[in-house]
């Protein structure tokens, strides 16, 4: 357990005329601060909240600085943000590591007030770094949109609302981001670099989605599946959580996947909040095969395929366990091996223990429309079987395959073209 909490909780429901109101935001942050208070039991807890008017870009800065800044070695430094999300026009000095020209910003009661800014992904970056640097166990919760269309619209499934306001055309100049902190580097002579601190990141949507919050039941849809699963399941690991969310939110929302994020070697096994709930399953042998460096653990085993992630990779002496040697990242996942980078000089006749510390691969959907006590029960059934990377799901958007009970028969279909891809005898 984490020697102290610092919580920074965020909640913006009503803001300035032109900014579309929120209902759920302030509820999120209530629900999630009587969460800290029952389960940190006797650990000491410091939380700040921000509210509504309280919530100004300028008091959520020093939030970080002043009370998140207080974490050290041995804590966790935890900031759950509810509130609207936009897309906005980046400095163009960003240009060559954002090429898109965008900042995707969090915004805050005061953003959209002459001469306010949103807190961008960029200033993000740097309090993370900040925060992360004292060793700090450092977990960033977003219940907000962080891209898409510039509209407020209402999702079809259940009169859901998102989450998202219109963004900023106009370029923003380069010395209004955290203080002037790139402005100065540029100044200095050095990179206009970004940083990458170790962390992890729960958001509640897909960068190309909307978060989603429901008026009549006054949550935000991630933060209520959040808390819900915590609540249900007892202590879990960040990539637990993360498969239990991904089908869980679908019970909700037709069109919002959470996006669970390790940066910096940020073990995505280990607990929640750095409690219980981390210790994942043994380790993976690595060898040198007189080209590569390999890894028994690949795609059916919950190995992300995406070309865009690299899997970090922790590695132990194979005679001595508790003895890290080095890291690695993976550079091309296979079905049953990995192929890996490694970023020290490895002994090639040795053999190595690795500990994946990424997260899995997100569960694939399988659309199943039956009564809910069959349904449940074929959910627990997969869930009992961690090797399965699949969860059923009520709603058939983003559902390529099909799971249906006929006849004594349990089939699985490709969902679009109705190809039956297998069967078995069934008795309910």
């Amino acid at each position: 357990m984490p020697n102290r909490t610092y919580a920074l909780l965020v909640g913006i429901n009503d803001y300035p005329s032109g900014v579309p109101t929120l209902s759920g935001c302030v509820n999120d942050i209530d629900h999630f601060h009587d969460f800290l208070k029952r389960s940190v039991g006797k650990q000491p807890l410091a939380v700040e909240l921000l509210k509504d008017g309280e919530a100004s870009r300028v008091n959520v800065i020093r939030g970080f600085r002043k009370h998140l800044g207080q974490a050290r070695a041995g804590d966790v430094a935890v900031f759950h943000y509810c509130g609207h999300g936009a897309q906005s026009a980046s400095a163009s000095a960003f240009a060559e590591f954002y090429p898109g020209g965008m900042d995707e910003g969090l915004v805050c009661v005061d953003s959209r007030l002459p001469g306010g800014h949103d807190l961008a992904d960029k200033e993000l970056a740097v309090l993370i770094s900040e925060l992360s640097g004292t060793g700090a166990h450092v977990t960033f919760i977003l219940d907000s949109c962080h891209s898409g269309s510039a509209t407020r619209s209402v999702d079809a499934f259940g009169g859901l609302v998102s989450r998202l306001t219109q963004g900023v055309r106009e370029e923003r100049a380069l010395d209004t981001y955290l203080d002037g902190h790139y402005a100065q580097l540029l100044k200095k002579g050095e990179s206009l670099s970004i940083p990458a601190a170790r962390h992890i990141l729960l958001a509640a949507c897909d960068r190309t989605q909307e978060a989603k919050e429901s008026p009549l039941e006054h949550r935000g849809v991630f933060t209520a599946t959040l808390l819900e699963v915590l609540e249900q399941h007892g202590p879990l690991s960040y990539a637990d959580l993360f498969r239990r969310c991904r089908s869980a939110v679908r019970k909700r929302a037709a069109d919002q996947d959470p996006q669970f994020e390790s940066v910096g070697q940020f073990d995505a096994w280990s607990g929640f909040l750095g409690g219980a709930g981390g210790g994942r399953t043994g380790r993976h042998n690595v060898t040198f095969d007189k080209k590569n460096w390999t890894i028994d653990f690949g795609a059916i085993h919950g190995m992300p395929t995406e070309s865009d992630k690299s899997v970090g990779v922790v590695l132990y002496d194979d005679k001595d366990p508790s003895q890290v040697v080095g890291t690695a990242q993976t550079i091309e996942v296979n079905a049953q091996q990995s192929t890996l980078a490694l970023g020290f000089k490895g002994d090639e006749g040795a053999t190595y223990r690795a500990v994946v510390t990424s997260l899995p691969t997100a569960p694939l959907l399988v659309h199943c429309k039956v009564e809910a006590p069959l349904f449940a029960a074929l959910s627990k059934a997969l869930e009992g079987d961690g090797s399965i990377g699949a969860a059923l799901t009520a709603t058939a958007d983003g559902a390529h395959y099909a799971l249906e009970v006929e006849g004594g028969k349990l089939t699985l279909l490709q969902r679009d073209s109705g190809v039956l891809i297998q069967a078995a005898e069934f008795d309910p």
